[in-house]
Parts: C-alpha cells; sequence; structure tokens
C-alpha cells in the first residue's frame, strides 16, 4: 500500500481508497455534509494539512461540491489556522460559524 506521507498523488489517493473500503464512516460524513448543505448551511473545510493532501480528499470521497471554501494552514506559507477560518467566513460572507474539530484546541 502507498502512504500518504510519501507526498505523491497517487499514494494519497491509494491512501484514502483504502480509508473509504476500510470504514464507512466516511459515508456517514458524506451523508451529514450533503444534509447540512442541502439544508442551506455554507461549509467550510479548513485544516492543518497541505492543500494537496485537502483536495484529494475532498476529490476521493466526493465532497468537492459540498465546501464553499477550502483552505489549509499547512503549506508552508507561514499561514495559522485562526487566519485562515478568518479568511474561510471573510469568502462566505459570514461573521460567525460553527466549527467541529479532531483536536482539543479546535
Amino acid at each position: 500500500m502507498a502512504s500518504a506521507g510519501d507526498g505523491s498523488e497517487s499514494a494519497r489517493l491509494t491512501y484514502f481508497d483504502d480509508v473509504r473500503a476500510a470504514d464507512d464512516s466516511a459515508a456517514a460524513l458524506a451523508e451529514t455534509l450533503q444534509t447540512l448543505a442541502a439544508r442551506g448551511f455554507k461549509l467550510l473545510l479548513v485544516s492543518n494539512c497541505s492543500q494537496g493532501y485537502l483536495d484529494a480528499l475532498c476529490m476521493t470521497f466526493g465532497l468537492d461540491h459540498l465546501f464553499a471554501y477550502r483552505g489549509c494552514a499547512g503549506n508552508g506559507d507561514g499561514r495559522t489556522k485562526s487566519s485562515v477560518l478568518t479568511d474561510a467566513l471573510a469568502a462566505a460572507g459570514a461573521a460567525r460559524g460553527v466549527m467541529v474539530g479532531d483536536r482539543a484546541g479546535d
């Protein structure tokens, strides 16, 4: 199996395909995001990963069309997650939002 950490797009896609095949939580997540989008919520995706990784994830799981904004703080340009969040809210024309994270600091 290719490792997502080796940097190539094909490795990332292979990794995500393996994850998708092994876990139905990806399908449940996609369904939840689709429901929120259908109800009129603007979905913004912000991460500490690289833009390439985030784009591969969205493409593999068919989530591209759901997000009004996707941005990363892990592109090596020195941006913080909070600055990317500020940009995301501005791009969506929102003054506030709800954030769901996977770490205590999110």
